[in-house]
C-alpha cells in the first residue's frame, strides 16, 4: 500500500531536520575548535583518553553495581569524598545512575545511556555527543578503560557487585563491612585490606590470578580461579578456618608443602575458601602492613 501524502511530508520534514542538526553540530564543532573553545565536558589523560569525574558527595551511596565489558576497576577506601572517575568512556555508550542510594554503571546503548539519573533528577547532556560526522570530543578510542571509585571510610557501603568481561579488578582499604562480589571472565582480582577490617568477598575469575591480602583477617570469603594462581597474605596467628584446594597444582602454607589441599578448623566464624582449578595456592605472611 502507498503511504498517505501527509505521512510522506512528515518523513521529508523529519529527514530535513536530522540533516540540519548534523550540519549545525558539524559547523559548531569546527568553529569551536578554530576558536579554541571546548564544547565537550571531558578532560583528557596523557594518552588522550577521555576523563569524566562524577562527584557523589550529595548521594547517600549504600550499594555499588558495575557491569562492564573491557575495563579495569579500582575501588579505593579512605578518600576525602566519594567520587567516580571514568577514563576512556564515551558518553551514551554506557549508563550511570545514582538513584535509590545505588551507584550503577553499565555498558550498552539505550534509553538509560542517554539520560543521567540521580537524586537531583534527570539530566541530558545534549546531542553533540550523539551525532556522527563530528568528533564528539573523542581524541582517541581507548583500548582499555578504567573506573576508579573512591569512598570515604564514613560512607557505609554495604554491597558491592562487579562484573567485568575483560580487565583487572582492585579493591583497596575498604572500610566498613561490605559484602563484595567480583566476577571476571579474563583478568586478575586483587583485594588488599586493612588490619582488623571485616570483609565478605566472593571473587571468581575465568582466567587470571587472585591476590587476597588482609593482615588480621576477619570475615568470610570465597576465592576461585579456573586458570591462574591464588596468593593469600594473612598473618599466621590469625584464627581462621581455611579450605584450600588446588587439584592440578600445589598448596603452600607458610612455607610448608601441603600437597593439593589444606584444611584447618577454628571456633571463630572467620572462614576463607580458595580453589585454583589449574593453578597453585600460596598462604603466607602479608607483603604489606596496612593500618
Amino acid at each position: 500500500t502507498l503511504m498517505k501524502p501527509r505521512s510522506v511530508i512528515f518523513l521529508i520534514i523529519a529527514g530535513i531536520l536530522i540533516v540540519s542538526g548534523i550540519v549545525v553540530c558539524a559547523v559548531g564543532s569546527g568553529k569551536a575548535a578554530a576558536e579554541g573553545s571546548e564544547i565537550y565536558a571531558y578532560s583528557y589523560d596523557e594518552g588522550d583518553r577521555t576523563v569524566t569525574e562524577v562527584d557523589l558527595s550529595s548521594e547517600a551511596i549504600g550499594k555499588i553495581t558495575l557491569d562492564l565489558d573491557r575495563c579495569n576497576v579500582h575501588i579505593v577506601g579512605g578518600g576525602e569524598r566519594p567520587t567516580a572517575v571514568l577514563t576512556g568512556f564515551e558518553k551514551y555508550h554506557y549508563s550511570l545512575s545514582t538513584t535509590g542510594g545505588e551507584l550503577k554503571i553499565k555498558d550498552g546503548f539505550g534509553p538509560a545511556a542517554l539520560i543521567g539519573m540521580s537524586s537531583d533528577g534527570i539530566s541530558f547532556d545534549g546531542l553533540r555527543y550523539l551525532f556522527p560526522f563530528v568528533s564528539r570530543g573523542i581524541r582517541t578510542h581507548a583500548d582499555m578503560r578504567d573506573i576508579t571509585v573512591t569512598l570515604p571510610d564514613e560512607l557505609a557501603v554495604g554491597k558491592i557487585s562487579i562484573t567485568v568481561k575483560n580487565g583487572d579488578v582492585t579493591l583497596e582499604s575498604l572500610g566498613g563491612k561490605a559484602d563484595i562480589t567480583v566476577n571476571v571472565e579474563d583478568g586478575s582480582i586483587t583485594s588488599v585490606g586493612r588490619t582488623g577490617e571485616s570483609i565478605s568477598l566472593s571473587a571468581d575469575t575465568g582466567k587470571g590470578d587472585i591476590r587476597f591480602e588482609n593482615p588480621i583477617y576477619v570475615g568470610k570469603s570465597n576465592l576461585h580461579t579456573a586458570q591462574g594462581d591464588i596468593l593469600i597474605g594473612v598473618k599466621e596467628q590469625t584464627e581462621c578456618e581455611y579450605q584450600l584446594l588446588a587439584p592440578m597444582g600445589n598448596v603452600s602454607v607458610y612455607g610448608a608443602d601441603a600437597g593439593d589441599d589444606y584444611v584447618s578448623a577454628t571456633s571463630l566464624p572467620t572462614k576463607l575458601t580458595a580453589t585454583a582449578d589449574n593453578g597453585s595456592i600460596t598462604l603466607s605472611e602479608p607483603d604489606t602492613e596496612t593500618g
